[in-house]
């Protein structure tokens, strides 16, 4: 070499990468070599450091001089860029858009390609065999009553009219007899039976994209910057400055229509989500029939499979050896129902008249330091 010539490192590729895009590097696939520093573009990598752990983005040759434009940090990035969210699909999983809220989406913390666990709850609810109803059903009795009326055809004689009155009785009951004697319909104290409440989780989906997908915005291409002594709109000279002003309005009005459409709500409501396909057709059910739907984000790396069971009430009773209390015939009051007024520092109670009858319990002692009776 000449002794005015100057070398940089510039990093070579030690292999050919047959994987393309999405391979990782690491130190063993890289060297350096010397190269004429007038030679070596401002895209040319001269630091091993700056390849080591990025993701290729296409096929890199044995030899090949690597640039900063065929490695990125983030594949999925890339892959949104480049390929669209297709590109970040695993092998025989299929994308669906589910509906998502900042409470089902863990605090909108979801980021596309996080794994997670979605979580699908409903309530099965008793229906009628045959009417294929919600239960409870609906009664209707008819009370027959019979009037003697005259006869407008017969005069002096009369016919007997049978009238039927018909009492709906919603929800419907059951008649039991009294100890009385009597008998006394028996009715729900809710319009609708309880239903069976019904969990279970889809393990391991995986998120392509939050919110809606944006295609990447075209390169701009620099304008090149106006003479000011040509003419414009047939006038010699530069535009003038209220021409100059409109322009920049109009300019600052369109980009923020841009914003705004590009922008959408300032939260996703969206998620799209990978799953093999019977999953998927599942969870197309789970959103048509409104069940609720959460999502658990998952840790790094994290695809092991969980035995999971059903969550019902009597799965809680049996878990935690919860024992169902006996009925009482005393309860605590919680509602303030029991007197008229409230408690005084003093520990007195003060009371509004009332018709009812009332037994006032107080502290005798009390009430003598306060002056009462």
């Amino acid at each position: 070499p000449l002794p005015d010539q100057e070398f940089i490192e510039v990093v070579v590729s030690l292999q050919t990468i047959q994987e393309g895009r999405g391979y990782q590097m690491t130190e063993a696939e890289v060297t350096t070599e010397l190269r004429l520093a007038s030679e070596v573009g401002s895209n040319v990598i001269t630091d091993v450091n700056d390849v080591i752990g990025k993701f290729t983005r296409r096929k890199i040759y044995q030899g090949e001089t690597l640039t900063y434009d065929a490695f990125v940090d983030d594949l999925t990035q890339v892959g949104r860029e480049e390929y669209g969210p297709s590109s970040l699909i695993p092998q025989g999983f299929v994308a669906m858009a589910v509906p998502m809220d900042r409470l089902a989406g863990v605090g909108y913390a979801l980021e596309p390609g996080d794994s997670i666990d979605i979580l699908v709850s409903f309530v099965l609810l008793p229906v009628d065999e045959q009417f294929q109803t919600r239960l409870h059903n609906q009664a209707v009795f008819y009370v027959t009553e019979e009037e003697e009326i005259p006869d407008p055809n017969n005069e002096g004689a009369v016919i007997t009219r049978v009238n039927r009155t018909p009492y709906i009785i919603s929800p419907e009951g059951r008649f039991e007899t009294l100890p009385t004697g009597d008998t006394a319909l028996i009715q729900p104290s809710e319009n609708f039976a309880r239903g069976t409440h019904v969990s279970f989780v889809i393990q391991n989906a995986r998120v392509i994209e939050v919110g809606t997908w944006l295609p990447p915005l075209p390169a701009q291409v620099p304008t090149p910057t106006p003479d000011p002594d040509a003419e414009v709109d047939g006038q010699d000279g530069p535009p003038r400055d209220n021409e100059e002003e409109t322009s920049l309005d109009q300019i600052a009005e369109r980009v923020d229509e841009i914003i705004d459409e590009f922008n959408g709500p300032p939260y996703s409501e969206v998620l799209l989500v990978a799953l093999p396909p019977q999953q998927q057709v599942f969870l197309k059910y789970a959103v048509e029939s409104e069940s609720t739907i959460d999502f658990a984000l998952r840790a790094d790396n994290d695809n092991q499979f969980y035995p999971v069971e059903n969550v019902t009430f009597n799965y809680i009773l049996e878990r935690f050896n919860v024992e169902i209390p006996p009925n009482f015939t005393y309860i605590v009051d919680t509602d303030g129902n029991l007197f008229n007024g409230q408690q005084t520092d003093e520990g007195i109670f003060n009371y509004e008249e009332s018709e009812e009858q009332q037994v006032i319990i107080v502290d005798e002692e009390a009430a003598a330091e306060a002056g009462g009776e």
